[in-house]
């Protein structure tokens, strides 16, 4: 009786072994590895895509090409006004001030120019006066 039950496992793992080794794309088994397949069945082999991304194993898949690079980032207009260099000292109320004759209007030359920290203004640094 052992001896039944062990050669029934054995046989069923040998059919269910062989259903795994068939084709995916087509269900057709595979053809026995001691014959060559002839040449009119034959596939061509396409050359390997090394890539990042890799497309989904299907019958029907392309292989995306490279990924496009982002545009960079476009230029900040070019602020219409006349340059200023910070001098040591300077704050922007002072500038406003000289500028405009009106210290109050500091805020137009920090929107003209939005890089500049008004806490940490270096001498030498170049503005837009608006």
């Amino acid at each position: 009786m052992q001896g039944s039950k062990t050669r029934l496992i054995v046989v069923t793992v040998a059919l269910f072994g062989a259903s795994l080794i068939g084709c995916t794309v087509h269900n057709h088994p595979a053809p026995p590895l001691d014959q060559p397949q002839p040449q009119s069945q034959r596939q061509p082999q396409a050359p390997a895509v090394h890539n990042a991304r890799t497309a989904p194993a299907t019958r029907n898949a392309i292989a995306p090409g490279p990924l496009p690079r982002p545009a960079p980032p476009p230029a900040p207009p070019a602020a219409a006004g006349r340059g200023y260099t910070i001098k040591p000292g300077d704050n922007l109320w002072n500038i406003s001030k000289e500028m405009y004759g009106d210290g109050t209007k500091y805020q137009r030359i920090l929107d003209a120019n939005p890089g500049l920290n008004p806490d940490n203004m270096k001498p030498g640094t170049r503005i837009v006066i608006p």
